[in-house]
């Protein structure tokens, strides 16, 4: 009977050591929307690429083509339920360095009323154009610099 005890208070403890080592499966957690972003120089255009961790449908954009800041509405699509929450938090990212780019900031805004919200501000008024990613995580923007440009377009990254 003494050593049944023993036996039990034994794989108790290894079932407590063991409990405590595994990892915990509680919510995923998403600790950024904002993946990467890739800026591409070509000979009169700068390619952006945006990418974000959740597949997303471009919405629309303001102002139309030209601006020192540039608002992107866009909508979330096929997320699981346990990472929604963390769609409506607010995130920033510096961009690479690119002259003709000149993006100072790239900012998430998952908590703004008209719904999530991806905003570049640049160093100076740009031209650009938006586009949807093929791979719907990415939002491409051409941005010609301070002159606008027919040949710079976001398919041009694709």
């Amino acid at each position: 009977m003494v050593t049944g005890v023993r036996l039990f208070r034994l794989y108790a403890v290894v079932v407590l050591l063991l409990g405590a080592t595994v990892p915990s499966s509680a919510q995923p957690i998403r600790d950024r929307i904002l993946a990467d972003v890739r800026v591409v120089e070509q000979a009169e255009c700068a390619i952006v690429r945006v990418i974000l961790k959740f597949p997303v449908k471009y919405v629309s954009h303001f102002p139309l083509d030209s601006g020192d800041e540039l608002r992107i509405a866009l909508r979330p699509i096929d997320v699981p339920a346990a990472d929604r929450n963390a769609l409506i938090k607010r995130e920033s990212m510096r961009a690479p360095s690119s002259e003709r780019a000149a993006i100072e900031q790239i900012v998430y805004e998952g908590d703004s009323v008209a719904g999530p919200i991806v905003t570049l501000f640049f160093r100076h008024a740009v031209f650009f154009k938006v586009g949807q990613g093929n791979d719907f995580r990415s939002l491409i923007i051409a941005i010609s610099g301070t002159a606008p440009s027919d040949t710079c377009r976001p398919e041009s990254a694709r």
